[in-house]
């Protein structure tokens, strides 16, 4: 149990993931919107800054979606490297009750090389009322602006999230 909170605790530090083959939803946000569509795994390997802005989307999307393992799915292994880690996130990704996304600001992008890039996201939430009573209340989120750091890394040639942060 106590591996369970540490994981949760690493988590909410330093939460990962990004990468979505399959964009099932328009996402409309204050910059724009992301067309629906369906990205091959031969475009990941050349995703361009605008398709790491639609991959993020399309990440909190399907966790705004409850489609949970699609959005674990998205994470490197690093991330999620086994079956406890990925139900930890699980879980902390089933207590949004809303999520939606209104802004993705690249970042630190003196720093970006072909494997890794960072983005600033700006969100508004809702936490499920059984989310105060987790390992850290709400999983460090609050009800409202959020706003949180998305690392992304290429693993096999294909842009995952590699980590979720509250500072850059």
């Amino acid at each position: 149990m106590s591996k369970l909170v540490i994981i949760i605790g690493i988590v909410v530090i330093s939460i990962g993931a990004i990468v979505l083959l399959q964009l099932k939803r328009v996402t409309k946000t204050e910059f724009g919107t992301f067309p629906t569509g369906t990205i091959t795994p031969s475009d990941v390997s050349s995703v361009s800054k605008v398709d790491s802005k639609q991959f993020i989307a399309s990440f909190f999307n399907a966790v705004a979606d409850k489609r949970i393992s699609e959005a674990i799915s998205m994470m490197t292994l690093k991330t999620v490297p086994d079956d406890s880690t990925k139900q930890a996130w699980g879980v902390q990704l089933n207590a949004f009750k809303k999520l939606l996304v209104t802004s993705i600001e690249p970042s630190m992008q003196d720093s970006w090389t072909d494997s890794s890039q960072s983005y600033k996201v700006t969100m508004d939430v809702e936490m499920t009322p059984e989310s105060a009573n987790g390992p850290i209340p709400y999983y460090g989120y609050e009800n409202g602006k959020n706003i949180r750091w998305v690392n992304l890394e290429k693993e096999n040639g294909a842009w995952k999230v590699a980590g979720i942060s509250t500072g850059p």
